[in-house]
């Protein structure tokens, strides 16, 4: 969703990727030089009311997500992922981390140089 500077009725920015819908969006944060949104989906398989399902299951159903404000295109950048839930973009703009609820882990997920596109074990 997009707030207007100073406030105002929220936009919805998008609510479904190819065709399904986006119901466990969970966390954010946005590249301050790019105004790229980066953001994970929790469940593809499970509602936000459901939540306790995701860990209890092992859901590998989430994904880590890029939303671009010039093109209003939605990309995945990981798939299959197990209860992604907080995600935070490196200071250097490199890299992502990402949170595993369910196992307990912290992802970096590469999105610049050499390694972009790849993940690897955290913490």
């Amino acid at each position: 969703m997009r707030v207007p500077p100073g406030g105002g009725e929220a936009t919805v920015l998008a609510d479904q990727i190819d065709g399904m819908p986006l119901r466990f969006t969970n966390g954010v944060d946005v590249d301050q030089v790019t105004s790229q949104v980066y953001f994970t989906h929790s469940s593809m398989n499970y509602d936000r009311s459901e939540h306790e399902m995701v860990t209890k299951t092992g859901d590998s159903t989430g994904r880590l997500m890029m939303y671009d404000p010039r093109t209003s295109d939605i990309i995945m950048l990981q798939p299959r992922m197990t209860y992604p839930n907080g995600v935070s973009l490196s200071t250097d703009r490199t890299h992502l981390v990402v949170a595993s609820t369910g196992p307990c882990k912290l992802l970096r997920h590469w999105i610049r140089g050499v390694d972009a596109g790849k993940s690897e074990p955290f913490a």
